[in-house]
Order: C-alpha cells, then sequence, then structure tokens
C-alpha cells in the first residue's frame, strides 16, 4: 500500500506518523507547506482533495499498488491504523470510505474525500479519468465544493459490488477544514431534513 497526501494544512504530528511508517507516502501539495521530508510535488488547486488525488495517479501512481488516500489534517493515534486500513485488500474490499467511528460516518453521509483506501486494480479503471471537479480552484464551503464527491461517488459504485464501503478505524481521527475538535461546541444544523448531509440528498 502506498499513502497520497493531500497537502494544505500540514499537521506536523500527522505528517511525522506517515514519515516513520513502514509505507511510502507522496504529498501532493496545493500550497507550499513543510511535508517533514516526505516527496512532495506543488501543483495548481484545482478539484480539491480530488484533485490532488488524480494529479497523484497521474503523475506518481506506479501502476498497481493500493492506496490510501487522505487529508493531511488527520490524527493518528497509532501506527497500526495504517496496517488496518492495508487489510481491506484481504478482506476482498476493493474502495472504502475510511471512518473514526459510526457517528462520523452518519454525518458524512456514508462517503467524503477525507480518508479512502482503493484496490490497485481499481484504480487502474480510473486512472484515464479519475473522477474530480477539475472545475474548482478553491471553492471549499456549499454545493461546488461538494461536486468532487458526488462525482467520485457516482464512478466507484459502477466499478465492482465491494466498493463504496465503511471500513470503521479507531486509530485515526479527520478534521474538518483543518480543526480537530477536542472540546465542546455548538451549532444549528440549517442544511435540511436529509441526515448524513449531501451524498444522500435528492439532486
Amino acid at each position: 500500500m502506498k499513502i497520497c497526501v493531500a497537502g494544505w494544512y500540514f499537521r506536523p504530528r500527522f505528517l511525522e506518523a506517515v514519515r516513520i511508517s513502514v509505507y511510502e507516502a507522496f504529498v501532493i501539495q496545493h500550497r507550499e507547506g513543510d511535508t517533514r521530508g516526505i516527496p512532495s510535488k506543488l501543483y495548481e488547486n484545482r478539484g480539491l482533495e480530488f484533485g490532488a488525488y488524480r494529479q497523484y495517479i497521474e503523475n506518481h501512481w506506479d501502476g498497481e499498488s493500493d492506496v490510501f488516500f487522505c487529508h493531511d489534517d488527520v490524527e493518528v493515534r497509532d501506527l497500526r491504523a495504517f496496517g488496518d486500513i492495508e487489510s481491506l485488500n484481504g478482506l476482498g474490499v476493493d474502495q472504502a470510505y475510511i471512518f473514526h467511528d459510526q457517528n462520523e460516518e452518519f454525518i458524512n453521509g456514508g462517503a467524503h474525500g477525507r480518508g479512502l483506501w482503493i484496490r490497485g486494480s481499481i484504480i487502474g479503471q480510473l486512472a484515464g479519468d479519475f473522477p474530480a471537479d477539475m472545475d474548482n480552484t478553491g471553492t471549499n464551503i456549499g454545493r461546488v465544493a461538494q461536486q468532487g464527491i458526488f462525482r467520485f461517488h457516482q464512478r466507484i459504485m459502477t466499478c465492482s459490488k465491494n466498493t463504496g464501503v465503511i471500513a470503521i478505524v479507531p486509530d485515526i481521527r479527520f478534521a474538518h477544514r483543518g480543526i480537530l475538535y477536542d472540546s465542546m461546541f455548538v451549532y444549528r444544523k440549517t442544511c435540511g431534513p436529509v441526515p448524513g448531509g449531501m451524498v444522500n440528498a435528492v439532486q
């Protein structure tokens, strides 16, 4: 398994965990930042994280390896999280969205771009035109920001009966726009009555 990191926040503790793991990694930078010695390349910010994943596949993927794609504002409590993700290969999974727990999965409607694993053979099916909203040059709020996950999810679900799987990995936690919430916060839900957010919404 390889690791592709979308570089925007450059969370030092996460990048250090990736660096000392046994997995070869590459950071697709959408702005300048310290990758803690992990090989990287700076690309124009197009397509948000799915654009970064596309840039990795088009320019750096070895053509065969499974890949864990993720943001860089992540917390890894134990390096065994990477091993848990790698083990999806042996479970017959072809693609999985990675979540910390079932609550995170529910909130995200069962799909997100913050962390996902894809079997190499499935990446091969996507490599010629990896789904991403390449017209998006940085809008990360509202429906425009969701086009990448819409396109990816619709396409990945045509690749195999074992795609769109949910993998709960308790030793990994994903931030929201660079923030890992460790204390109480309060907000009002205003996006409508559909549980799970945009992915389950009628379009």
